[in-house]
């Protein structure tokens, strides 16, 4: 919105969530505690925030883990529960970091892939790193590439088909291309 980003800035900070590769964790608590620490932060804990986690979790496979120190749960299910809370918060921007190579299991993938595609509906906007090209061109409306700390293209994917010679290998092709060219 134009507006430069500040660390110190809490309410510009809360229509954002970060979900690294690896997320961040409060060691020595059960899952149930992260999540409502996350979701205390966002100031997302009021009204029917309580059932809308639960659903997530149910979605997620993650009820019967709920009481389990989150430090041991596998990859996957660590970035799933942080997940959950995501989804609960529901905030104007994600960022998620490798989110389709974070170890989910193939259940944790498919809602994450119908959630992303819902939020975008809903008018979030979410930004995802991959190096999956071929999930990118499938869960992406455009695609950015960043080579050297440089945005090499950054082109809705419809487009990149509509001027490939391959609709099929649009955006590898382009993003090939990109790191040729100057």
């Amino acid at each position: 919105d134009g507006q430069e980003f500040d660390i110190n800035d809490l309410a510009l900070r809360r229509r954002l969530f970060f979900l690294p590769d690896f997320p961040p964790v409060f060691v020595g608590e059960s899952v149930l505690t992260n999540l409502g620490r996350l979701l205390r932060l966002y100031q997302a804990d009021g009204g029917d925030a309580p059932e809308r986690l639960v659903q997530r979790m149910q979605a997620l496979d993650l009820l019967e883990l709920a009481e389990k120190p989150i430090e041991q749960l596998s990859r996957g299910q660590s970035y799933k529960s942080v997940l959950a809370a995501l989804l609960t918060i529901d905030p104007e921007l994600w960022l998620l970091d490798g989110p389709l190579a974070s170890g989910m299991d193939p259940q944790g993938l498919a809602v994450l892939r119908s959630e992303v595609r819902a939020a975008a509906a809903r008018g979030r906007t979410i930004v995802f790193s991959t190096q999956i090209l071929e999930v990118a061109e499938r869960l992406a409306d455009t695609v950015c590439v960043l080579h050297r700390g440089q945005i090499r293209l950054f082109e809705p994917i419809a487009s990149l088909r509509h001027h490939a010679e391959n609709p099929t290998d649009a955006v590898i092709d382009a993003l090939l291309k990109s790191l040729r060219d100057p």
